[in-house]
């Protein structure tokens, strides 16, 4: 899953990138070249870590996604459009807003990035399953605050150690999740025009008839990779009233609903599995759970035994 590149030569440094990341020329300088990508695909999203022991800029073409980047150690100034910023470690940006041509200034620099789909983006900030009022855009580089910028830190971390140890991109329900949950947290870190709390419109339709078919959706697709906007569709609202709805009425949400459904379809799954050809983890995997460590406490407080017992044959 994770694709390694590196190189000491400049030019197949300068195609690497332009191949992997973005298109761009590179005026180095000096006679180190070296360069290192480690590259994870979640579809929508694009997970980097690149180290550069080489000092260079990069003239960049236009670019469709956001690049969201943390400087792990080393520097990089990036201009884009009017705005221009030095960035060391610690410091977390969004690199460059797409449409704008961009130029980084880079020394020394491990950084670790997510480059983030705007269709991706747009559904998660939805007001309604098939439009938003307005086009969905960023209005700064910078975290809202030290808060936000944790928080996206922690949920990137924990993204990248979920998808480090998968063999392959074969397990859409985990990918779609945690490449929603990275959208999500982007929307939240930094400044955007999306509008994200619930209107007096929302609140009026958040009945329990829409919850009603937002629920039957989730139990009869929870073996796919749903998103939030098609649960709205189904439910025939808005995605905000869904989300209403499932907190005035259940306490929850639809995601931690639709992950409840799931735990029950692994808790089945593991019951009339063979222990010597299934692990566990695999079943928890197959089913969107990234973390089995998590997965193993959820499933005993809900039904009183560990996984592994009962994949060996203990029951509930």
């Amino acid at each position: 899953m994770i694709r390694m590149f590196e190189t000491t030569d400049a030019q197949v440094a300068e195609q690497m990138l332009n191949d992997n990341i973005a298109r761009c020329r590179l005026e180095s300088v000096g006679d180190r070249h070296h360069m290192r990508v480690a590259q994870t695909s979640l579809g929508p999203v694009i997970l980097d870590s690149v180290c550069f022991a080489m000092r260079f800029t990069a003239h960049g073409d236009p670019v469709r996604f956001i690049p969201i980047g943390r400087v792990v150690s080393g520097t990089v100034t990036y201009r884009s459009g009017t705005a221009a910023a030095d960035h060391s470690p610690g410091d977390l940006f969004i690199a460059c807003h797409p449409g704008q041509d961009w130029r980084a200034t880079v020394h020394d620099l491990h950084a670790e990035s997510a480059h983030l789909d705007p269709d991706l983006l747009a559904q998660v900030a939805a007001t309604s399953p098939d439009h938003i009022a307005q086009p969905l855009r960023f209005t700064g580089y910078r975290p809202v605050c030290a808060q936000a910028a944790r928080r996206w830190n922690t949920v990137f971390t924990y993204v990248r150690e979920a998808v480090a140890g998968l063999s392959a991109v074969d397990q859409p329900l985990l990918t779609g999740r945690l490449a929603r949950l990275l959208a999500a947290t982007a929307l939240v870190a930094f400044p955007n025009n999306a509008l994200l709390d619930p209107t007096l419109e929302d609140s009026r339709d958040a009945r329990p008839a829409s919850l009603r078919r937002a629920v039957a959706y989730i139990d009869d697709n929870a073996h796919r990779d749903v998103s939030p906007a098609e649960i709205a569709a189904a439910a025939r609202v808005s995605i905000r009233t869904v989300q209403l709805a499932f907190r005035r009425h259940l306490d929850t949400t639809p995601m931690a609903y639709l992950g409840r459904v799931r735990l029950e379809h692994a808790h089945r799954e593991i019951q009339a599995a063979d222990p010597t050809r299934t692990t566990v983890g695999e079943i928890a995997t197959h089913w969107g759970f990234a973390n089995h460590s998590r997965f193993t406490t959820i499933y005993r407080a809900t039904y009183g035994i560990t996984p592994s017992h009962a994949l060996r044959g203990g029951r509930a």
